[in-house]
């Protein structure tokens, strides 16, 4: 509660029950609640200007990486995969004719079913 504003005023207004432990470091917090929006209050507003300090680009790209990765579900990525890897080689086996382009929107419509992101 010392280190951070945001636990301060969620503790001073009793709301401790709604955080979850997180870790963030945000440049600038903005929070309202539904009565103050309703009431035309401006949002409280929290500045962290140490964090701006610290901003690393590689360290956000691995971060959107580890992301990306925890949403796409490495592990049971096959179940979306193999169907449309084995309808591609029974194409491509049974005609002449293939449309890469069908095949690579199949597989990335697969792939983005699968993260949960369509």
């Amino acid at each position: 509660m010392n280190r951070s504003p945001i636990v301060g005023q969620f503790h001073s207004i009793g709301a401790l029950d709604r955080l979850e432990f997180i870790r963030v470091n945000p440049f600038t917090v903005k929070y309202r609640y539904v009565p103050e929006i309703l009431q035309g209050e401006p949002p409280t507003v929290f500045e962290f200007e140490h964090n701006r300090e610290n901003v690393n680009v590689w360290d956000d790209v691995k971060a959107k990486a580890r992301a990306w990765k925890e949403a796409v579900r490495p592990l049971s990525l096959t179940a979306a995969l193999v169907p449309i890897l084995l309808g591609g080689a029974l194409a491509l086996s049974q005609s002449d004719q293939f449309n890469m382009l069908t095949f690579l929107l199949t597989l990335f419509g697969a792939i983005m079913i699968q993260a949960g992101r369509i």
